[in-house]
């Protein structure tokens, strides 16, 4: 376990030490053996390993900030990460940023390397000691593994109130990226940003792009669902805190891919967002449904987007649809 300490900054928790370019790195798959209760084990850590950064008591959680790399990377090696109850990118406080923002700057981030397909990924949780406070986004690949992301703070402070990156700083930023462009249609795996559970919500907001998925046409066993987040709001979902744009959604999932649902709480809230509430490019078996898009989370309060839902290229998608509770809320939008 990884927690209360500080990370990347002095010992004040308020000013950013020189040094690494990332904070936290946690890659163990290069070790060629490990000793371990008198065994060794090839390939990294031994089976069921599990790394823990921060946790959801008072006292538990990190401050970890990077200076340019990733402030946490992880590498090879783990069965699982658990990431919760930590500042990443901020002071102490959680409310001054000491990481930069920007193309090509991933300072105050969470990164999963690209080629790792194995590690499940828990990132936040459903109660309020869970929640990370993340300045710089989270990034991750999938394929084999089990990715969740929930109850999350990510480009605001902690009082979801307050973007914490710059106008300028935004571009070339994404709050959530998903990606796989390679093709492992032999794995199965799961990704779930937010859910339908109170409390497993993000925020997202202030980015360039809120959520982008981005996946290769061959997959066929990744299971995508984002639900109940905030995506351009502040945590009350009744003011608008904007991304230019608030999900961006390309490529194909064969086992379908879900933003929102028909139950209840797993509809997002997408509104406030600069240009396109929702970017569908070339997207195959995406369902877009019982979302609140253009209008707060009363359901009453305009938090326009640029425009609603834009749909262009090939696809074979459901927006809405014949159940109770498919149907979306598009409303106020500009567009």
């Amino acid at each position: 376990c990884i927690r209360d300490s500080y990370i990347g900054v002095d010992a004040t928790g308020t000013t950013l030490q020189t040094g690494n370019r990332t904070a936290l790195s946690i890659n163990i798959g290069e070790c060629a053996e490990w000793g371990w209760g008198g065994g060794y084990y090839q390939d990294g850590a031994p089976p069921g390993w599990t790394v823990r950064v921060g946790g959801s008591r008072p006292g538990q959680g990190n401050v970890i900030v990077g200076r340019a790399g990733s402030s946490v990377s992880i590498g090879d090696g783990p069965e699982s990460v658990i990431i919760q109850g930590n500042i990443v990118g901020l002071d102490r406080t959680g409310t001054i940023p000491l990481a930069a923002h920007g193309v090509g700057n991933q300072a105050g981030s969470i990164a999963m390397w690209y080629g790792n397909f194995r590690t499940d990924l828990t990132i936040g949780g459903v109660s309020p000691g869970s929640r990370n406070i993340i300045s710089g986004g989270i990034g991750f690949a999938t394929g084999g593994n089990d990715v969740v992301v929930q109850g999350n703070y990510v480009g605001t402070d902690i009082t979801g109130s307050h973007t914490v990156i710059s106008e300028a700083g935004r571009y070339g930023t994404s709050g959530i990226s998903v990606s796989l462009n390679t093709d492992l249609s032999d794995f199965s795996g799961s990704v779930l940003i937010g859910g339908g559970i109170p409390g497993a919500g993000n925020v997202v907001s202030g980015f360039e792009t809120g959520i982008v998925q981005n996946v290769n046409p061959h997959i066929s066993n990744v299971d995508l669902r984002i639900q109940g987040n905030l995506i351009g709001t502040d945590a009350t979902g009744t003011q608008g805190i904007s991304n230019n744009r608030g999900i961006s959604a390309a490529g194909s999932w064969n086992s379908g891919a879900l933003i929102g649902g028909t139950g209840p709480n797993e509809g997002n809230i997408i509104s406030g967002n600069h240009y396109d509430g929702i970017v569908v490019n070339n997207g195959d078996r995406l369902i877009i449904q019982g979302n609140k898009i253009g209008i707060g989370s009363d359901g009453v309060t305009p938090i326009p987007n640029g425009q609603g839902i834009l749909v262009f290229g090939y696809s074979y998608s459901m927006i809405g649809g014949a159940e109770e509770g498919a149907g979306n809320i598009i409303a106020f939008n500009d567009g």
